[in-house]
């Protein structure tokens, strides 16, 4: 097991999965700027550029609230994943991000869990 951690995204590689912690509690309103949801999208892209991941599981257990710039910003990444034949999932969505993602629709265009341990069961069993 590797792993870095930056102002905003933690990054650990657990035997194939890159797991990505978005650190910041609001991206894109109030603190966290809209400059910083193309920061964390250029670090993604980053990544997913650098590692082609089979398995990418983007963790939001820390984050409240986001913009939709940032559900834009996922859809592009998830894109990219898709393209090297990898796969996204999205886990620990609080209540008003999980909302969120409801009310725009895009909670059938994502594979999404409630926890880590769920997401990383799913990368194993082909779910």
């Amino acid at each position: 097991m590797t792993g870095s951690k930056n102002h905003r995204v933690a990054v650990e590689i657990l035997d194939e999965v890159v797991i990505v912690r978005l650190l910041d509690q609001e991206i894109g309103q109030g603190f966290c700027e809209p400059d910083d949801v193309g920061a964390i999208g250029e670090k993604l892209d980053r990544l997913v550029e650098s590692t082609r991941p089979k398995a990418l599981l983007v963790d939001f257990s820390e984050v409240a609230y986001i913009a939709s710039m940032m559900q834009a910003m996922l859809l592009q990444v998830q894109k990219k994943v898709r393209k090297s034949g990898g796969q996204l999932r999205l886990c620990g969505l609080g209540k008003h991000v999980a909302l969120s993602f409801r009310v725009t629709g895009l909670d059938k265009m994502f594979a999404i869990h409630p926890d880590e341990q769920s997401a990383l069961d799913a990368f194993d069993s082909g779910r």
